[in-house]
């Protein structure tokens, strides 16, 4: 082929790999701003400014939203939203279409390093084409907080792709190539932890190539990559203050026994497109049935034999299959992690592998000699197209998750296991679908849950749906079996105003103010209940310890004056009348505070 048709043939893979890796996910720029994305980029200032740049690399990662016991460092992610908050504002469709963009490029590096490694142009176009459309990649793409996983994919793959064409040249290697090599992995470190399996890809090529590098140029190698990793752990260090050492997670030898399993569950998500799902479960298989955990040993074992073994004959799929070994190295429940694998995410950079497998099955296809050449080759181009398309409608149906907080808490619902079911309960809340909510916070108080917080969606959901005494049975039964918790309390005498059953209410409130004595609410709940209950020295008595703690709503700070009028607290009661007053003028108590306040005052004249 000369090189004219050489290079037309590359713009046509390029434009049909563009429109493969953008056509899934035009609909999914429609969505709004989704779970973590509110903690990092609505709620977090820092995220809003490059002038907080700085910030980004002193600070974990979702800062403040996982308590104590974080260890995500991933400050170029974070750099990124500063950049697009400073071009659009809080405008989610810019977001997403980064996201996008950002996924576009990833699968051009694909084809580019496919086709490095493969040595076939159409074998590395189909290989970028399979990738760009995989159905796992839509929590990546579709999910502007999964950027982390895209940003780190574009740097490894740039990084590798540096160090790939400095070994095929078999020149010396210069400074500037190994500089910018270096410079990319550290942009891939600092984007996500998954991409420090870098050295080990790169020390997988050498090996599989057997690219001559000479000595000296090893050593560089190895001292440039060194440097990168030395600078990421030491701005790591003084932004994350939690180890892996002490992090509170399952015992060592119970995450290897699902090793296997986590590997099993991500070749199906590379190798079998299917729609996806928020969430996996698949470790109880382990637990329950060891024999299977042990036996699915055999998948990462099978990558390690195969990559061995076919390391001279079949130099390209033997890297295809070190590259997948190696990057799920990190997924797969040996290193402790926040949330439950496996995730779909994490096979945005493990794919690549599997999308080179893909490419060169196609390729071996496509070039069989059979009699009926041409019939074959359209038939086999019919299944290749096919299963673009199919791969297509799949990423367009695992996009719609992320659309919202809702679609992803019914999502989580469809799945019908233990995780993520409170937080599908609360969105559900958040968006006044209390059935919903009352649905998923049963769930994960069935599945064992001992948060408070839960029994108290529950109940907050029964009552919003008019079931008050199934709220206080939810409530009783928290009190049972979490202990004093004054948010228990204070929720039971809510359900018992609801009831009608004053004296339970003020029993309640009162046992709320007790054990947290700092607790506004359990003031404020308190003194209404007396106020009603005709006890107007301890309704004047909690509403001024509720004012002292944080102020007081108007409608507070009127019946508050009402108590103090009732006990003749005149002079305070007025003061508490035109406060009221005063902080909302057109609200509901208005008007009576104002012509109550005007009463005392004529008395006061008299």
């Amino acid at each position: 082929m000369n090189d004219k048709c050489y290079g037309r043939e590359r713009i046509i893979w390029t434009v049909i790999i563009i429109l493969a890796a953008a056509l899934p996910y035009l609909p999914s720029l429609r969505g709004g701003f989704t779970l973590d994305d509110v903690q990092l980029i609505v709620k977090d200032q820092y995220a809003h400014s490059l002038a907080y740049l700085p910030k980004a690399f002193t600070r974990d990662f979702l800062h403040g939203a996982l308590g104590p016991n974080v260890i995500y460092y991933r400050p170029l992610v974070t750099v990124s939203f500063q950049i697009n908050y400073v071009i659009s504002g809080p405008n989610p469709f810019a977001f997403r279409l980064t996201n996008l963009l950002m996924h576009i490029a990833v699968s051009l590096l694909v084809f580019a390093l496919s086709h490095r490694i493969l040595k076939n142009v159409r074998a590395a176009g189909v290989a970028a084409l399979i990738f760009s459309a995989l159905p796992s990649h839509a929590e990546a793409v579709g999910w502007i907080s999964g950027r982390t996983d895209v940003m780190s994919g574009l740097f490894a793959l740039l990084c590798m792709l540096v160090f790939v064409r400095a070994c095929e040249s078999g020149q010396k290697t210069s400074l500037g190539t190994l500089a910018i090599c270096s410079l990319l992995a550290l942009c891939a470190f600092f984007s996500k932890e998954n991409a420090l399996v870098l050295p080990l890809l790169m020390a997988g090529y050498a090996w599989v190539s057997e690219s001559r590098i000479a000595k000296p140029d090893k050593a560089k190698w190895v001292a440039g990559i060194l440097c990168s990793l030395l600078v990421f752990m030491m701005f790591r260090r003084r932004a994350v203050h939690v180890t892996l050492v002490n992090y509170p997670t399952l015992a060592l030898g119970k995450r290897l026994l699902g090793v296997g399993i986590a590997y099993a569950a991500y070749m199906r998500m590379m190798f079998l497109p299917q729609v996806g799902r928020v969430v996996y479960d698949v470790f109880p298989i382990g637990m329950k049935y060891p024999l299977i955990a042990l036996g699915a040993w055999l998948v990462p074992i099978g990558l390690v034999v195969f990559a061995a073994r076919f390391r001279r004959s079949q130099p390209h799929l033997s890297f295809a299959a070190m590259w997948i070994f190696f990057t799920l190295l990190p997924v797969v429940n040996i290193l402790p992690t926040t949330g439950p694998i496996p995730a779909e995410r994490f096979v945005y950079l493990p794919s690549v592998g599997s999308a080179m497998f893909f490419g060169w099955l196609a390729d071996r296809i496509l070039s069989l000699k059979l009699s009926q050449l041409r019939i074959w080759r359209i038939a086999s181009w019919a299944v290749v197209v096919w299963f673009v398309l199919y791969c297509s409608a799949l990423t367009v149906e695992s996009c719609q998750p992320y659309s919202s907080d809702v679609a992803w808490a019914r999502a989580v619902s469809r799945t019908g296991g233990r995780f993520f079911r409170s937080w599908a309960g609360y969105y559900f809340f958040k968006a006044g679908l209390y059935e919903e909510a009352a649905h998923e916070y049963e769930a994960a108080i069935r599945y064992g849950s001992q948060d408070v917080t839960d029994y108290l969606g529950l109940a907050n959901s029964l009552r919003a749906l008019g079931r008050p005494a199934e709220a206080e049975k939810v409530l009783l039964q928290a009190a049972e079996k979490i202990g004093d918790d004054a948010r228990v309390y204070l929720s039971l005498g809510s359900t018992y105003i609801l009831l009608q059953d004053l004296d339970k209410a003020e029993q309640a409130f009162s046992r709320a103010a007790s054990i947290n004595p700092k607790l506004h609410a359990a003031w404020v709940g308190l003194g209404r209940v007396s106020l009603r209950l005709g006890k107007i020295r301890d309704a004047v008595e909690a509403y001024a310890k509720a004012d002292a703690l944080g102020g007081l709503r108007p409608r507070d700070r009127f019946e508050y004056a009402l108590a103090c009028e009732n006990a003749g607290l005149l002079k305070r009661a007025l003061k508490q009348y035109e406060q009221a007053a005063r902080e909302s003028p057109k609200g509901r108590w208005a008007n009576e505070a104002k012509a109550r306040a005007a009463r005392l005052r004529n008395l006061s004249d008299r």
